[in-house]
Parts: structure tokens; sequence; C-alpha cells
């Protein structure tokens, strides 16, 4: 949780006159009790949509078990990286665009995390039929892992961000938000847990949607994932 001991945290929030304790300890480390959650906790937390056909088979639980796994622990870390992204972004933009208040209401409404879902049998072929992915064929006890952008990303990527990457970028006014920032600096930690995944883990990706083809509402990136070890 923190470095600090539980009596020092004490014993300084008495001096002020903070009685309570996660008070006492955000006063005494700049931290607020979301900030000093452990990573377990944290993971905890984090909700995976998963859909599936009844009585599925041992082998394809294990494969949405270790996909789920997979998909809490790269949320975690996209968090993160948003979250330092945010609290920088007044001083190397320059702007107040993206203020306490507004950075407080994303997290609030959970906009500084990926939108992950899992879908096998049934579900993951009517998703495929309804976004024009229905030519997959998906191998045998393997589920659809469906990945989206936060809510503001997925609509205004392309706002802002033309120092990162990117040609279809736009400037924008310095007193807008430049969605396309955060979108572009994201994006590689996704790239970089799955082929961390790939390498060192039990999962296998195949990428079900074209390069370039994304729908905003629906999905940024489709893959089938098998576990390796079935």
């Amino acid at each position: 949780m923190t470095d600090i001991p539980e009596n020092l945290i004490r014993e300084i929030g008495a001096q002020v006159g903070i009685r309570d304790r996660n008070e006492a300890e955000e006063f005494v480390t700049g931290k607020s009790p979301e900030d000093t959650k452990n990573k377990t906790e944290r993971l905890s937390d984090i909700e995976i949509s998963i859909q599936t056909d009844p009585n599925i088979s041992t082998e394809t639980q294990a494969a949405i078990n270790t996909t789920a796994d997979f998909a809490r622990e790269t949320s975690l870390a996209f968090q993160d990286h948003m979250h330092e992204l945010m609290d920088g972004y007044s001083n190397s933009r320059k702007s107040d665009a993206l203020n306490p208040r507004i950075i407080s209401k994303m997290k609030e409404k959970g906009y500084d995390l990926p939108r992950f879902e899992i879908k096998q049998g049934e579900a993951a072929q009517k998703f495929a039929k309804e976004n024009d992915l229905g030519w997959w064929q998906p191998a045998e006890n393997s589920v659809m892992l469906i990945f989206n952008l936060p809510a503001p990303l997925a609509r205004f990527w392309y706002r802002g961000g033309t120092d990162s990457w990117g040609e279809l970028s736009v400037d924008i006014p310095s007193e807008n938000i430049e969605w396309g920032h955060f979108y572009r600096e994201t994006m590689p930690v996704i790239w970089e847990s799955l082929g961390q995944e790939e390498c060192e883990g039990d999962l296998n990706f195949y990428r079900i949607n074209d390069v370039g083809q994304h729908k905003p509402n629906k999905y940024y990136y489709v893959w089938e994932v098998s576990n390796r070890n079935y």
C-alpha cells in the first residue's frame, strides 16, 4: 500500500486533526485511497464483459480465464499510462483544457480505461455477422477478444497528437483537448502487452478485423484468441 509506517500516518493525522485513516494517508502521501490500492485490488475492480454458450468445454473455459487475465493486466497498464499523460498534459501542452475537474470526471466514468469484451460461440458469431466480420470461422476452443478505446479517444482519435505519429491527425486550438495525443501515446501499451503475451505467455492472437477497419462504437481491434496449452 504505502512505505510510510502506519503509526506515523496516524500520528501525523492526529497532529493536524484528521481522524479518518484514509484521509490521513492522503494528507501524508499526497495520494488518494484509489491511488494507494495494490495491484490485486485494482485488477479485481476491472470488469471484463464475457458472453459464452452454456456448457462450454474445460479447454474453452481455460482460454476465457487466461484471456480475461490478459485483458485486466493490459487495462491496468493502459490506465497507468493514461494517468501519467493526463497529469502531465497541462504542462506539456501549456493548456488548461484538461483541468482537474475533467480528469476526475474521466476517471469516474471509466474514460481512463480501454474497453475489453470476450465473446464465444453464438455471441461471437453474432458480433462477427453484425460488424462485417462474418467470414470469420473460429478454431476449436478459441474465443473472440474485442478491444475498444475509451469513448472520447474512440470518437476524437484524430484531434491533435500531430507530434506523435499518424498522418491523419489534425491540429486543434489550445483550448480544446487533444484526444489524438492520448490515443497515439496509449496505443503502444496495447501492442507491447500483446507482444509480451505471445512471446512469454500462454495465448496466441489472430487479428480478425483488417488494417484500418474500425467501428468506433463497436471495436478497434478484434482478435481470435487461443490457449496454446490446449
